[in-house]
């Protein structure tokens, strides 16, 4: 019986060590499931009361900066702080590398995808990381002014003194956690106490509406469907002269500005019908359909709007059309037929070739009324879509193919110097980029005379390489890393030299005025470098050796504004006599009058030209000091004149090469 007794109470003891072990385990594995921060919560929520008080309004105030911070970002492109554009808007420079939504300079919005004004195509879209920095920093900024010196608190009793607050911030896709350490020492009724972090979220799509947005231009990277919506539309709209053949014995002719004026307003009415495919909306009519794009990404609870405003710029040139008039020909062709035929009928011919430029602003909004928004530049060269010749515009930090390395590399960085030999550099950032994957790499260190840093790389055919070091050109190689090997890569040093602007007039030079805005916009060919100089503002430029395209306008400030008179002008074409002379071939010239209207310009394009000059290193590195020379001609006086002046960067005077001191 006792025996019994003691193997029932053997099993009723390994019972409680299984149930035990089944609580433990089960409690191990929902903590090993809750993140960092859900952890981290957790154990700081256990303060006393006076604690509490304190604790309760920091959180309050970190929830409060990261809700506006959240709805700045955005608004702005996922931007706390814009890209500075060193080129302003002129005459001669529509677009920014920002989209000023109202043109007052108050709310801006950062172009995603756009076209420098020396043609370079460029992307600047935000990463998931850099939107967390800015927001951090956003949250450090304006948490102290939120909590007012906890004056609230100090009314009642407390005592308190802080330091500085460090944030962390991590952006999901429906939530938007926040860290803050923030030592804050308070003495409440006999009662000392520092309490050094805290925690806060939002329930916010910020990250789940940025996913969309980046989806979105990829789309629009790889599919242009912007531009082809906009080519539709310029054939379809009977205001556009664009291509046809009609019957009038006299040519049309069209006014250049009311075919800007069409255009524009064609694309503020259309434009808002393109919607991402699913994306919160119904389609009422399938003629709709051919607005519709789709990203292949789940779109609930996100609606999209795309929109273009007609006060935005625009800007188009049509292909041997360059005055104010465009002019329709009269139909010409070597076959036999079309040649007796045309003896009995008048015929024009239209085949009208475009150039444009334009913003569109893709705005998202989720169901709690939050947006995010962005601005592309949509393109059209020749009447066909911009060609996509860029690498995928947002790079995945956190790629599963950064974790997954296998081969050895060892990389060495070095420095060009002015006599072409190299030197080992240290401290050059190395990050390896495989399809959209960004993978850090690390640091170069001296190691046996040489500078490099030994890491295991992702496998990747025709990889990129990439160093980076302050005050040095970021420079790129082209790497397979399917096995291990060495690789070197070389940096450029970037020169730091004085900017001294002179304007070539009349055959002189001079120093530039006040009155004079001037830009230089250098492009190193082989590279890609460029840079900006804009005066007035601008003392100092950086250079690299290489062979570089100058480009340089000059605008003038006018006060009073100058203006144009505007004129009547004839437009002439030889037409087919009327009547039986007609018929055998006899033609007489008629002609229609076309008005122009006045204008009245504050800023007026005075000179602009290109040209090309080289560097070398040894040159570089002994000057101090460059001379850029601006043009300067006699300012337009009439519509053709400005006409003329304005096409983009027209050598309108010799240019002249800088000048070295």
């Amino acid at each position: 019986m006792s025996r019994k007794k003691g193997q029932v109470t053997a099993y009723v003891i390994i019972g409680i060590i299984l149930l035990a072990a089944a609580i433990a385990s089960f409690t191990f594995r929902s903590s090993l499931f809750q993140s960092q921060w859900e952890r981290e919560v957790a154990g700081a929520e256990l303060l006393p009361p006076h604690a509490q008080k304190i604790k309760e309004l920091i959180e309050g105030c970190m929830r409060e900066t990261m809700i506006k911070g959240a709805n700045l970002l955005g608004s702005r492109g996922g931007y706390m702080t814009l890209p500075e554009d060193t080129l302003p808007v002129s005459p001669l420079n529509l677009f920014s590398n920002k989209l000023d939504l109202f043109n007052d300079g108050n709310t801006l919005v950062a172009y995603w995808f756009y076209e420098a004004a020396n043609g370079i195509p460029k992307t600047a879209v935000p990463s998931k990381q850099n939107m967390e920095i800015e927001l951090a920093v956003y949250m450090d900024r304006n948490l102290v002014s939120c909590i007012k010196d906890f004056a609230q608190l100090k009314r009642e009793g407390y005592d308190i003194i802080h330091q500085t607050p460090q944030s962390t911030v991590s952006i999901k896709d429906a939530q938007i956690q926040a860290k803050i350490t923030f030592p804050v020492t308070f003495s409440f009724k006999g009662t000392t106490a520092t309490l050094r972090q805290f925690y806060g979220s939002i329930d916010h799509t910020l990250g789940n509406m940025y996913s969309i947005a980046v989806s979105i231009m990829n789309a629009e990277n790889e599919q242009t469907f912007l531009e082809n919506i906009t080519i539709d539309m310029l054939s379809v709209y009977e205001e556009i002269p664009f291509s046809g053949i009609d019957f009038e014995c006299s040519p049309k002719t069209w006014k250049r500005t009311d075919v800007e004026q069409n255009i524009k307003s064609i694309l503020s009415m259309n434009i808002p019908f393109v919607r991402v495919k699913e994306g919160g909306y119904a389609v009422q009519e399938n003629i709709y359909k051919s607005f519709e794009v789709d990203i292949k990404k789940n779109m609930k609870d996100v609606s999209s709007t795309f929109l273009f405003f007609p006060t935005w710029p625009l800007a188009m040139d049509i292909l041997g059309e360059e005055g104010p008039v465009i002019r329709g020909k009269p139909f010409a062709t070597e076959h036999e037929m079309s040649k007796y035929i045309t003896q009995f009928f008048c015929l024009n011919n239209y085949n009208f070739v475009y150039d444009m430029k334009f913003p569109i602003l893709v705005s998202l909004t989720d169901k709690n009324n939050n947006v995010f928004q962005f601005a592309t530049m949509v393109i059209v060269d020749n009447n066909q879509p911009r060609i996509n010749t860029l690498a995928p515009s947002v790079f995945d930090v956190d790629s599963p193919i950064c974790e997954n390395a296998q081969a050895k590399m060892k990389v060495f960085a070095l420095g060009s110097r002015p006599d072409n030999s190299l030197v080992p550099l240290t401290g050059a950032k190395i990050s390896f980029r495989c399809v959209t994957a960004l993978c850090s790499i690390g640091e170069t260190k001296i190691e046996s005379n040489s500078a490099s840093v030994t890491a295991l790389f992702p496998q990747c055919i025709n990889g990129v390489l990439i160093a980076e070091k302050e005050e040095f050109f970021r420079s790129e190689e082209i790497v397979s890393t399917m096995e291990d090997a060495a690789v070197s890569i070389t940096l450029q040093p970037l020169y730091e030299l004085a900017v001294n602007i002179q304007i070539s007039a009349n055959g002189e030079k001079r120093p530039a005025q006040p009155t004079e805005q001037v830009s230089f916009t250098f492009t190193e060919k082989e590279s890609g470098y460029t840079t900006t100089v804009v005066y007035p503002g601008q003392q100092k430029v950086s250079l690299i050796p290489g062979e570089y395209e100058v480009q340089t306008q000059t605008i003038v400030s006018s006060d009073p504004p100058l203006s144009i008179e505007g004129k009547t002008i004839k437009v002439c074409n030889d037409v087919p006599k009327e009547g039986v002379l007609g018929v055998v071939g006899f033609t007489e010239k008629k002609c229609v009058e076309q008005k122009i209207d006045a204008i009245s310009l504050d800023q007026i394009a005075a000179g602009s030209a290109t040209v090309t000059w080289k560097v070398d290193h040894a040159s570089l590195a002994q000057a101090e000091k460059i001379t850029l020379y601006g043009i300067r001609t006699k300012l337009p006086r009439n519509i053709e004149e400005l006409t003329k002046i304005n096409e983009p960067f027209a050598a309108v005077t010799a240019g002249e090469e800088p000048r070295l001191d």
